[in-house]
């Protein structure tokens, strides 16, 4: 028998045998140059930190992922706290008192022209087009909507205002009631005992505070109007604040919807404490040592087709007195005996 052939495996035995003397013929290999051996290690080193920088980045995306999408659940949260609506109402919250021009209310899928005395139920939506309406709220404050005005009467102390004015006027409001809210896509307009108007013109928003205060809140924060102060936000959301006038052209459009006036059998001191709140005008007598009797005059007639500026040409001439502007002040004197 052959040495080879001794035992299994003998061949792989064999081969390996053959190339251990080849290896061994051929001598010790020859040392990797030094300049190699380290281009080598600098290339080994620079994996090592890319592979390192990999793992930190998918790290950082793992915590970011949740990060995320909780800061884009607060956002959620605080423009739903602008623009969500509150559960509507039950009955009715608001009665229509006055309307210049055809206003229509929309509540649920029905569509009708409001008329005066109506009442309006919690959801309903109202829209003036051309004209003007006068409402007052269920045991709350009064409103006046301008032309163009689309307003949402989500409860007695929250509307919804789309686009055009709201005027409101808060007198006689109990005070253990809760205070109006305006909201817009833009903000909210809280009332602190004040009449003001909310004004949505697109992107715009504009309010001014005739009496009192208001609060402006959006999501950058809160801002607070005083009497004779305009707060406005432009389209690129940007607050300006201005000083207004308390009356003149700009209030305007509130006297063409005011309530009438029961002037029979009432004082002139209760007139003219009415027409001062319309009008925004500070009324003045030129004697104030006549100013008690003559508030106490008793007036007779009708003025509920006049708008409020209008009316003091026919009331105060029939009650022996002049009068004049001057820079938003009605001055009252007694007419001169001939």
């Amino acid at each position: 028998m052959r040495r080879d052939e001794r035992k299994p495996g003998g061949e792989g035995n064999g081969a390996r045998d053959a190339l251990a003397r080849l290896i061994h013929a051929a001598g010790p290999r020859p040392s990797v140059p030094a300049e190699a051996a380290q281009r080598v290690k600098r290339a080994v080193h620079a994996e090592w930190r890319q592979a390192l920088a990999r793992r930190r980045r998918v790290r950082r995306l793992f915590w970011a992922a949740p990060l995320a999408a909780a800061a884009a659940l607060v956002f959620w949260a605080v423009q739903a706290a602008f623009l969500e609506p509150p559960p509507r109402a039950e009955g009715w919250i608001a009665r229509l008192e006055l309307s210049a021009g055809t206003v229509t209310l929309t509540h649920g899928s029905s569509t009708r022209v409001l008329g005066v005395g109506d009442e309006v139920a919690g959801g309903a939506l109202l829209e003036t087009g051309a004209g003007r309406a006068a409402l007052r709220l269920k045991d709350g404050p009064a409103l006046r909507l301008d032309t163009g005005t689309r307003l949402e009467l989500l409860s007695p102390e929250l509307v919804q205002l789309s686009s055009g004015a709201v005027y409101v006027d808060t007198q006689g409001v109990s005070k253990g009631k809760g205070a109006l809210e305006v909201r817009t896509a833009r903000g909210s307009a809280k009332h602190v005992g004040t009449q003001f108007e909310v004004r949505l013109d697109g992107a715009a928003l504009r309010i001014r505070v005739r009496e009192g205060r208001v609060e402006l809140r959006r999501e950058s924060g809160t801002a607070l109007a005083e009497a004779g102060e305009e707060l406005a936000i432009d389209a690129a959301g940007q607050l300006a604040r201005a000083k207004v006038p308390f009356s003149g052209e700009a209030w305007d459009w509130i006297q063409r919807v005011a309530p009438p006036f029961e002037l029979e059998g009432c004082s002139l001191g209760a007139y003219l404490d009415w027409l001062g709140r319309e009008t925004g005008w500070r009324v003045r007598f030129e004697d104030p040592r006549a100013e008690a009797a003559a508030r106490e005059v008793t007036l007779h007639g009708d003025v509920s087709r006049l708008a409020p500026d209008q009316s003091v040409e026919a009331v105060l001439p029939a009650c022996a007195f002049t009068w004049r502007l001057e820079a938003g002040t009605l001055v009252i004197a007694p007419q001169a005996h001939e």
